[in-house]
């Protein structure tokens, strides 16, 4: 019987994304553009950032503007920040799009093109993989691991559908309530990996 271990670190599969195909599927690449990107889970809203790519003039550019509210305490904080939008060429003719990482770690800065940001459950910004610390999901379980990945999964999967019972709102006063922000983590913790994965996985 095979054996797997857990990795706790965040996947691109748990953070929110922003992709230059994204981007330019809704229009963003014809001049100058503001728009809104809205995520959702089961019909509710989690998130919103307004969006202002503008590749007219020749320092291109894509600007993050959006809120956070912190749960705990209400406290909103502000965000509004720029990245450089780069172009390579194509072999057949035109040009790519490229967002270029603007994210400053240990004091360097990072500039890697890239053609999708995350923004990590843990962070508040916008980056490239490397600079959130990303890896993928398929990454997450190695065959060294023990009997203790399983079951924990499993213990996940239990108590995410007995909450998915017990929550009658989503939200109370304008904000989320502490058994939908419970879901929402545990919705995170065992994203990409479905049941029958799991047993396929472990008992292969």
């Amino acid at each position: 019987m095979s054996r797997y271990s857990y990795s706790d670190r965040y996947t691109v599969e748990d953070s929110r994304k922003i992709s230059v195909s994204d981007l330019k599927r809704l229009g963003f690449f014809k001049g100058s553009k503001w728009d809104t990107v809205i995520w959702k889970l089961y019909e509710e809203e989690t998130a919103r950032v307004s969006i202002h790519v503008d590749v007219f003039n020749y320092a291109k550019s894509i600007r993050f503007v959006y809120t956070v509210t912190d749960h705990s305490t209400g406290e909103k904080k502000d965000y509004d920040y720029s990245f450089p939008i780069v172009t390579t060429p194509c072999s057949f003719g035109g040009h790519r799009y490229w967002i270029e990482c603007g994210l400053v770690k240990d004091g360097d800065y990072c500039g890697n093109r890239v053609s999708t940001l995350y923004m990590a459950p843990n962070s508040h910004y916008f980056g490239c993989r490397k600079c959130m610390d990303l890896n993928y999901k398929s990454q997450r379980i190695s065959y060294n691991g023990s009997f203790g990945y399983f079951k924990k999964m499993l213990d996940l999967y239990e108590k995410r559908d007995k909450l998915k019972g017990e929550i009658k709102r989503t939200l109370y006063n304008g904000e989320f309530t502490k058994k939908f922000q419970k879901l929402l983590e545990l919705e995170k913790m065992i994203a990409g990996v479905s049941k029958s994965d799991l047993y396929r996985m472990f008992l292969k």
